[in-house]
Order: structure tokens, then C-alpha cells, then sequence
């Protein structure tokens, strides 16, 4: 068993051993962004595709439950749980465009944003914003 670590030296590494969760095959990465970083959780076929451009344009939508915390510059804190997770599909003319932010709780600031390939997969709670109204019914 090996792990690939890539850690923000803010953020604290996870505890090994911890019974709530099984780590084992698990690559832990950081998404850095202009206002922090998040720490993030991936399965090895994940970490291959992130690997190739560090991005979550091919992995997709990761839930909270694959975040192990985040730093926030603004607030000059690190946090072991899940930021706030936004996800807004627009409407464009050759289909949909999807685009997901990870805010810190505290002051809102966006610490990552990537852009998503496809918006299946990804839990109606997060959806703040569908134009398309095909993944959340408009309320």
C-alpha cells in the first residue's frame, strides 16, 4: 500500500486510523485557489485524472464527505471540515455550463472554483443556481 501526499503545509494532515472512515487506497491532494486551498480526497483512478492537469474538469463533483478541511487566507485559519460547496449550471446556447465554488463558511470568500464537465452525479442540496431547471425543480 503507498499513499501520494500533497499537503498545503496549513492545513493538518488526516489522523491515520480514524474508524469513521476508511483511507486506505486513498490519494490526498490540495486544490489551491487565489483565497486557500482545500484538501481533498481521491480514489486512485481519480488521482491519475487530477494528476494530468490538476484540475476537477475529468474527476468531476467531489462531495463534502471528500474533503478533509481547508485554509482560508482572508481569515488566516484552517478548518477541518467541508466548505460551503456552490454549484450554478448556466444555460448556453450549445447546452449547459457548469461551474462549482468552494467557500469558506466563515467570511464566504471563494477559495476554489473549477468548471465541470457534466452536472450528473452531483447532490440537488448544492445546486444554488439551474437554469436549465433539469437538476432542481424551480422553486
Amino acid at each position: 500500500m503507498f499513499f501520494s501526499v500533497k499537503y498545503n503545509k496549513k492545513i493538518p494532515p488526516l489522523k491515520r486510523g480514524t474508524k469513521e472512515k476508511n483511507y486506505e487506497h486513498s490519494y490526498f491532494h490540495t486544490l489551491k485557489g487565489h483565497n486557500g486551498c482545500v484538501s481533498i480526497i481521491l480514489t486512485e483512478d481519480q488521482a491519475v485524472k487530477f494528476g494530468k492537469d490538476g484540475s476537477l474538469w475529468e474527476i468531476g463533483f467531489l462531495p463534502s464527505e471528500k474533503i478533509t478541511g481547508y485554509y482560508c487566507n482572508k481569515c488566516k485559519s484552517s478548518y477541518e471540515y467541508s466548505p460551503e460547496i456552490c454549484v450554478f449550471i448556466r444555460r448556453e446556447k450549445e447546452g449547459f455550463f457548469v461551474e462549482l465554488f468552494y467557500k469558506c463558511k466563515e467570511c464566504k470568500k471563494v477559495l476554489f472554483f473549477s468548471d465541470l464537465q457534466s452536472p450528473e452525479g452531483i447532490d440537488p442540496k448544492y445546486i444554488v443556481l439551474d437554469e436549465t431547471g433539469d437538476y432542481v425543480i424551480p422553486t
